[in-house]
């Protein structure tokens, strides 16, 4: 049991709801009653909230009538009027029955339609691919293409390009400080690796590099001796 409606939330139907928590029940508890009865049950804690009776007795799974005689035989009768208008459960099987028979035959008919419509689908799709083999040629044919290509003498503009970076290289061969070098002059730079240019640059004692064609020395200025007198 889920759900209990108390109809009448007064002295005995507030007990009634008050007992039902003490005892452990943790369903939820539905009033049906005046406003004012409704809001001292709800603020005592005896109910969770109040609602019509139809509504109450709609998602109840029992109902507590707590009223007077005569109100308990006006609420039986309207109980009774609401039961009438309720479904017979055999009925709402036999209308469930009914929808799955008829979605079962309206899906066995429909079955080997799809089952048709697939096979095309698959069908175009298999008329679009291209068969491996013929892929594989198709491709083979490309590289042999391509190396066709690369085997060719190169085109004129390309032989002349190539002379001119050739010819390009030599002349910076031929400027650059290494050749210089290899023609038995040196290059002389400071302790920050500048180069000087003069012997003024040059304070007594400075450590110098001299750096020849093939290696480098490290060499230390000495001091200028004065000329002797005639």
């Amino acid at each position: 049991m889920q759900t209990v409606a108390i109809v009448g939330v007064g002295l005995i139907g507030g007990s009634f709801g008050l007992a039902l928590r003490k005892a452990g029940f943790k369903g939820e508890i539905f009033g049906v009653s005046s406003e004012k009865a409704i809001a001292d049950a709800m603020r005592c804690g005896a109910i969770d909230c109040g609602l019509p009776l139809a509504a109450a007795a709609a998602k109840a799974d029992l109902v507590y009538l707590a009223q007077p005689i005569g109100r308990i035989m006006d609420s039986l009768r309207r109980l009774d009027a609401l039961a009438n208008r309720l479904r017979h459960p055999r009925e709402i099987l036999a209308a469930h029955r009914h929808t799955v028979l008829l979605l079962d035959h309206r899906l066995i008919a429909a079955l080997p339609h799809l089952l048709r419509e697939s096979q095309k689908r698959l069908d175009a799709a298999a008329y679009r691919l291209t068969h491996p083999g013929a892929e594989i040629v198709g491709r083979r044919n490309a590289v042999g293409l391509l190396a066709q290509r690369l085997a060719a003498p190169l085109p004129p503009r390309l032989r002349e390009g190539r002379l001119r970076v050739e010819n390009f290289a030599a002349r910076l061969e031929a400027v650059s400080y290494a050749a210089v070098l290899a023609r038995g002059f040196a290059l002389v730079t400071n302790a920050k690796g500048v180069p000087v240019a003069s012997a003024a640059q040059v304070s007594p004692g400075a450590a110098l590099t001299i750096k020849f064609s093939d290696g480098d020395v490290a060499v230390k200025a000495a001091p200028v001796q004065g000329s002797l007198p005639l």
